[in-house]
């Protein structure tokens, strides 16, 4: 049985105006403009950017990260792991065509801290230990010495006040990109502690000028002593007696050294007196 020439004539003529309403629609469609906005487009490595996807008339998207990574997200992240500079492209598919954009992203080296100190040991109050700052990739630092203090100096050196075994860290700084690093050197300075200094005397006032003065040293931690005794003559003895063999005031002093040869002087002014005997 053939077709009905009428009804095929009606099925051309459908077909002819569903092509013409498609055709038109596609040749009136607007034409897609990529673009997208990117969080931080330059920082330190590891850098975990976020892109935003701002692009008109299109319907699907393809990224190419610039690293080896792609998506097919609307608004994706990729993570960068090495340092360089990363192009950054996204083509936006639509009813109208394809358009694509390319920003760049650069990812930089993060700030490594690293120090060294010399010498690691040292006496309480007065021995003078320098560090020396060896980090790479920074521009800024802060020095935390262990002893409650710190230093914003690049290369500083420091007295310790106490005694003690001190952990030392550094923090380096990359202020321009907001990123930085930590080294600690655990119990890395040790500061020996000073010795006391404290005597005695069994007389201090006499009117005799050949009295025999005994001197008691009540000092702590010490392996070596020295007595000035203010008329010019001094003793090495942890307990020593003098004879001054004349009269007035007189100082006396005790030096003090430690077997790790810290040293601690104890002043004593006009602490014997020797009348002039009439």
């Amino acid at each position: 049985m053939k077709p009905n020439a009428s009804r095929i004539s009606l099925v051309l003529f459908r077909i002819t105006i569903a092509c013409l309403i498609l055709c038109n629609w596609t040749a009136n469609a607007q034409s897609p403009i990529s673009s997208f906005l990117i969080s931080n487009s330059q920082g330190c490595q590891p850098l975990n950017v976020q892109f935003t996807n701002t692009s008109t008339n299109a319907t699907t998207y393809q990224w190419n990260f610039g690293n080896g990574n792609t998506s097919t997200q609307v608004n994706p992240n990729n993570v960068y792991t090495t340092v360089g500079n990363f192009t950054v492209t996204l083509i936006a598919n639509g009813p109208g065509g394809i358009n694509s954009s390319s920003q760049v992203v650069q990812v930089i080296a993060p700030p490594l801290a690293n120090f060294s100190a010399s010498p690691l040991t040292a006496c309480q109050g007065y021995g003078l230990i320098q560090f020396t700052n060896t980090s790479a990739n920074y521009d800024s630092c802060l020095w935390d010495f262990g002893d409650g203090t710190s230093s914003s100096v690049n290369n500083p050196s420091h007295v310790y006040a106490i005694a003690g075994t001190f952990s030392v860290s550094l923090i380096s700084f990359n202020k321009t990109y907001g990123c930085s690093n930590v080294k600690t050197q655990t119990s890395y300075i040790t500061i020996y502690p000073k010795p006391s200094v404290l005597i005695s005397v069994d007389d201090s006032v006499s009117c005799d000028s050949n009295h025999i003065f005994q001197f008691n040293n009540q000092a702590t931690n010490g392996a070596s002593w020295q007595w000035l005794f203010g008329d010019g003559t001094s003793s090495t003895l942890s307990n020593p007696s003098h004879v001054y063999n004349d009269t007035g005031y007189f100082n006396v002093s005790l030096i003090v050294t430690t077997n790790q040869g810290c040293t601690n002087t104890g002043f004593y002014q006009d602490y014997i007196h020797i009348k002039y005997n009439k």
